[in-house]
């Protein structure tokens, strides 16, 4: 099945998403073609001798306008087909549409179609990755991994056909599970504020943040998430020692014998959010982003606090790269450790609910 994709008055458009979209189901992308409406015509044929499915995507009125001069298409429709060709018009990028439409239209058209699962990945390096999954790779099942790094992230993708045995599949899945226990968030494309968000709201747990050197990104990663009023209670940027003394109750002395960059101080931050009472979960950051240092290595040295009435964990890193790189490392490993927290030995009942989903789609 060879799939044309042709971008309509758009050259922005996110065309590699939808390409990653599509191999990762086993369709391979034959041509993409950028037109103006004006030329509709050549773009359309053009595609068409390359493609045996065509994605339309941009200004998709403008080709059914040229497309209902020659053919009976009613307007509404986001999949037809005309002759022995499919059509798809897709607007933007929409993973129901793709779930929903656009592979079950391929998949009416192949003999073989395929299958995705997902494991979205915190800490690891691909390299890293691949060695702890180098026997899962050599399977002979003809089941094809991906690996698709974002810095402190990796998303890690099986792909198998509609012939690869089930016993075979569940085999595969349980062993790459296994082997990625400790690093997986997600199995599905949820991001990682995304993923703790909906945790946060399932447990009902109420939260409050205090920040240093993330300055307020970690509550802005978790506010970009529709319903963060039923899970955050406040986020307090306290950047100045005195800020940390006077909202929190850092207590000077702390300060002057260990530093604003210090486990002690981080400890006393996550404390104060927690002696409140008005949160469940507290989470802490104190660091130095950079660019200078008072201390020679100091920059990118970093603590971020987690706890509850059971206790507050303290985690030490010394991230690496630009201060805008330092700060997002900071935010991302907030997050996960307070995904690890809501989650703690949950890890199983995650991948069982997520398989029990594909089965029943």
């Amino acid at each position: 099945m060879r799939v044309g994709i042709l971008v309509i008055d758009v050259f922005d458009f996110p065309v590699s998403d939808l390409v990653k979209a599509l191999s990762e189901r086993g369709y391979e992308t034959s041509a993409v073609l950028y037109v103006g409406a004006k030329n509709l015509e050549t773009g359309e044929h053009y595609i068409g001798d390359n493609a045996d499915s065509v994605i339309v995507c941009g200004n998709t009125g403008s080709f059914m306008e040229w497309i209902r001069q020659s053919y009976d298409v009613e307007e509404k429709l986001q999949a037809f087909s005309i002759a022995d060709k499919s059509y798809a018009l897709y607007d933007a990028s929409d993973d129901d549409f793709i779930e929903n439409t656009l592979v079950p239209m391929l998949n009416a058209g192949s003999r073989t179609f395929y299958t995705t699962t997902r494991f979205r990945t915190f800490g690891r390096t691909e390299a890293e990755l691949r060695e702890m999954l180098k026997d899962q790779l050599r399977n002979r099942n003809r089941i094809v991994f991906e690996f698709y790094p974002e810095r402190d992230e990796c998303e890690v993708t099986m792909r198998y056909s509609s012939k690869t045995s089930k016993a075979s599949v569940d085999e595969m899945i349980a062993a790459v599970s296994s082997r990625l226990k400790d690093c997986t968030y997600a199995f599905n494309s949820r991001s990682l504020a995304e993923t703790v968000a909906d945790l946060l709201k399932i447990r009902g747990k109420k939260l409050c943040i205090a920040e240093s050197f993330t300055g307020g990104g970690i509550a802005a990663a978790l506010t970009a998430v529709p319903g963060a009023s039923s899970f955050l209670y406040e986020d307090a940027v306290c950047y100045a020692p005195e800020a940390k003394t006077e909202r929190l109750g850092v207590d000077s002395a702390i300060l002057q014998t260990y530093g604003a960059v210090s486990i002690e101080t981080v400890y006393e931050m996550a404390a104060g959010l927690l002696m409140r009472g008005n949160c469940d979960i507290a989470v802490a950051t104190t660091g130095n982003a950079g660019p200078t240092a008072e201390k020679e290595g100091d920059v990118g040295h970093c603590f971020i606090a987690v706890g509850d009435s059971a206790g507050i964990h303290i985690y030490e890193y010394r991230f690496t790269g630009s201060r805008r790189e330092v700060i997002e490392s900071g935010v991302k490993h907030a997050l996960f450790r307070l995904f690890k927290k809501l989650r703690q030995n949950e890890f199983e009942e995650m991948l069982k609910a997520q398989t029990e989903n594909e089965k029943s789609e």
